[in-house]
């Protein structure tokens, strides 16, 4: 075979996987039927099952600590991202994203979960999103662009985007260097200091790095069965507070990290060539609730057989209490998150 031809060749397969896993998953939701219930009382959790399938299932009981996860998410698509990525390119190893492709993609993840309060916005509704006097609070931003307006973000404090972050809002952002460009009138601008900006030292992986090996030692890679184990872009916690790792580790940066930041949350996934497994590590940890503060109390999993299942955990929690039923294993087409109210 010609050697020009096998990068087509690998490129061909990777794309018939996706299409292959996609109508696996739609034949699969759509001839069969799940549900989850979830009921806290008295720091008692009962909860069923139901598939009429054969099913694996996991039930993850966690303590946020009274911290606020995403109840509504925005994903932000760059109308200018292709006229800059070449440019971007040349300074970073910024990884290529097909916007529009992605955002609907990671709603329809996002929807297995019941999480569906998803919205993609343009350059126009983020300026919006951003200026809001109302409180950010229970609010969510995706992005995947390796650059920013200069309305929102050009590399200072007192950009709305870090105040948005500081007065209650959480960034979820892949696939390129955290606020390592912007964009105006002009044309694309390089920030200095872009990690301190958001981390107070510079702690993101720009080198080599790209995959890890080794899952992060506390359970969540488990317990959320995380599939991305890319590192690119990726961020290492290591002396920061209020911060937390999951997923998978190689020299101190993690596939995914959780930050606080003022009253908000940063939570930075890490960047890998497939797809679909960052795709589903980030449905999974924005509609499980997740946050920096996140504990897993309890863990169970088991297998349900055209039927419903159904158990109990006696739990003691210090705040928030919330519950995570997925279906599924590895490649979740159910989901459900319960909070103690």
């Amino acid at each position: 075979m010609d050697k020009k031809t096998v990068p087509l060749v690998i490129l061909a397969i990777a794309l018939c996987a996706v299409i292959v896993l996609g109508e696996v998953l739609t034949y699969s939701i759509n001839t069969h039927s799940f549900d989850a219930k979830a009921e806290f009382s008295s720091n008692t959790l009962d909860y069923s099952v139901s598939s009429s399938g054969s099913d694996t299932y996991s039930v993850v009981l966690l303590d946020n600590d009274d911290e606020q996860s995403t109840k509504a998410l925005y994903v932000y698509i760059n109308e200018r991202y292709d006229d800059f990525y070449k440019q971007a390119l040349e300074k970073s190893n910024v990884r290529y994203v097909e916007q529009q492709y992605y955002s609907e993609q990671v709603k329809k993840f996002l929807g297995l979960r019941g999480f569906d309060d998803v919205t993609l916005i343009g350059t126009e509704q983020l300026i919006e999103l951003l200026n809001d006097p109302g409180t950010p609070k229970g609010k969510g931003l995706l992005i995947t662009s390796f650059a920013l307006p200069s309305e929102v973000y050009s590399g200072h404090e007192s950009d709305a985007l870090l105040q948005w972050i500081k007065n209650g809002g959480n960034l979820y952002w892949s696939s390129s260097e955290i606020g390592r460009f912007y964009t105006d009138s002009d044309g694309l601008h390089e920030v200095t200091g872009n990690q301190t900006l958001f981390f107070g030292k510079e702690c993101v992986n720009t080198g080599e790095l790209v995959h890890a090996t080794s899952a992060v030692d506390n359970s969540f890679r488990e317990a959320f069965t995380l599939m991305n184990s890319g590192l690119e872009f990726a961020v290492n916690t290591d002396g920061i507070t209020d911060s937390l790792s999951i997923g998978y580790c190689d020299d101190g940066y993690s596939s995914i990290s959780f930050v606080k930041h003022g009253n908000g949350m940063i939570c930075v996934i890490g960047s890998m060539s497939e797809i679909i497994p960052q795709l589903d590590d980030t449905a999974q940890i924005i509609a499980s609730g997740l946050t920096y503060s996140s504990r897993i109390v309890e863990t169970v999993s088991g297998n349900v057989i055209r039927g419903t299942v159904e158990g109990k955990i006696d739990y003691t929690v210090t705040n928030d209490a919330v519950a995570y039923i997925y279906i599924g294993g590895t490649y979740t087409v159910y989901g459900r998150c319960f909070v103690d109210q």
